[in-house]
Order: C-alpha cells, then sequence, then structure tokens
C-alpha cells in the first residue's frame, strides 16, 4: 500500500451542467440527476500544505479544470458555455477536495500527457 503525494479534487455534476449535456441528446445518452456521481471527474492537484492553499489552487486553475469536465461530454468548443471561471464551475459542479489517496494497485502507476 503506498500513499499518493496529491490531493484528488473531485467536480460532480450538478443541475446546469446536466442541463447542458442533456441539450445534446437527440436521442442519444442522458445523465439523469440520480447518475451525477457517476459522471464525476477526478484531479489530482499538488499535496499543499493548507487546505485553503488547495482551494487557493482550485480557484487558479478552475478554467481548466471547467474545460476538462467539459471535453468529456462535448468536444466542440463552441457548445460550451461562454463564461468557465471560478464561479461557474462551482454553479455547475460540488468540488470535493480529498487529501487522503492510497494506492492499492500493483502496477506502477502511468501517466499519459495531454494538451487539456
Amino acid at each position: 500500500m503506498d500513499f499518493v503525494n496529491r490531493v484528488a479534487v473531485v467536480l460532480v455534476p450538478k443541475k446546469p451542467y446536466l442541463d447542458w449535456a442533456n441539450s445534446f441528446a437527440d436521442g442519444g445518452p442522458t445523465i439523469l440527476p440520480a447518475e451525477a456521481r457517476e459522471h464525476a471527474v477526478a484531479f489530482l492537484v499538488p499535496d499543499l500544505e493548507l487546505l485553503e492553499e488547495t482551494q487557493q489552487f482550485i480557484t487558479e486553475n478552475s478554467a481548466r479544470m471547467f474545460e476538462c469536465a467539459l471535453l468529456g461530454w462535448m468536444e466542440d468548443e463552441r457548445d460550451w458555455p461562454k463564461f468557465r471561471n471560478h464561479l461557474t464551475l462551482r454553479e455547475w459542479f460540488d468540488v470535493e477536495v480529498h487529501d487522503l489517496l492510497i494506492d492499492l494497485g500493483n502496477e506502477p502507476i502511468e501517466v499519459r500527457r495531454s494538451d487539456a
């Protein structure tokens, strides 16, 4: 068992995100409110000393995190909401911070780089 030197920030979709995602359904997949947690997005962020520092990191990286969450549903940025700032992130997602991460896997963690 290995402790990971990161903090998990989890974005759980709320009604505005669900409404946005479901607006593209046209017979395709939709997300029911009861399924929102299944569509959560988790980010590993630096393990900072204080919760306030982690909150500041989230604020400073809100647009990037928001865009990653949107990209998981819709690739065309023209369909994304115009405002993707910290306030909108908090309107669209419950933001959870988990500061204890334990790796129970036997294989080394594999990192694949992306432009996101």
